[in-house]
């Protein structure tokens, strides 16, 4: 939420603490991606910061943020990034809505490849990692505040997509095949039942 909107909002909010958000808002959108393509911009990122507000979790993590913004919220407003693209800008405006753009894609590849990993499709959890990282790489093309990309084996790092994308072809290999084999899938909901006395622990029921 830092790519345009807060850093503007705080500073003009320290000037005068009584400014009206949503009147500052709408002059923002319009006037930096066009009158028209500006209200899409806002309500996509208007949608993004109401999930977030009222999700029953609190946390930045991703493995916490995936249970928010999954696959199909994300293609949910895709509707606002083809109608911000299709609207009539500037030069200069088209090239931020096109960067919005990449946000967008960046925020759908990530939802993809949770959905996809959640089902232990590997292979397209995968392929999405490496379409977010190819996002990342464009955006910081365009201008380094976007997204921090400092170097390959950074981008590689465990919780990074690059990493990610490593590690579910490692898995995605173990399991069809090549280097391992599915023997069964663990469903999604399991029943259990508490051990208060710990008697699977000392029996190594595991």
């Amino acid at each position: 939420m830092q790519t345009w909107i807060s850093n503007y909002v705080m500073a003009r909010m320290l000037w005068d603490a009584d400014t009206d958000l949503d009147e500052l808002k709408t002059d923002f959108y319009t006037t930096f991606f066009g009158p028209a393509a500006g209200l899409h911009v806002r309500a996509w990122w208007d949608a993004c910061e109401e999930a977030l507000l009222n999700a029953s979790i609190q946390a930045h993590e991703d493995w916490l943020l995936s249970h928010i913004y999954t696959g199909d919220f994300a293609r949910s407003l895709m509707k606002h990034v083809t109608a911000a693209r299709t609207a009539q800008t500037t030069p200069a405006q088209k090239e931020r809505v096109e960067a919005f753009a990449r946000i967008a894609d960046h925020l759908l590849a990530f939802g993809e490849a949770n959905d996809a990993e959640k089902v232990l499709d590997y292979a397209r959890a995968a392929d999405a990692c490496a379409r977010m990282l190819q996002r990342e790489r464009e955006l910081h093309e365009i201008y380094p505040f976007f997204h921090e990309y400092r170097n390959e084996a950074h981008a590689r790092r465990a919780y990074f997509p690059g990493g990610r994308e490593d590690k579910l072809r490692e898995l995605a290999a173990k399991t069809d095949g090549k280097t391992g084999e599915r023997i069964a899938s663990m469903p999604l909901e399991i029943a259990f039942r508490r051990d208060p006395f710990n008697e699977g622990i000392v029996a190594g029921w595991h």
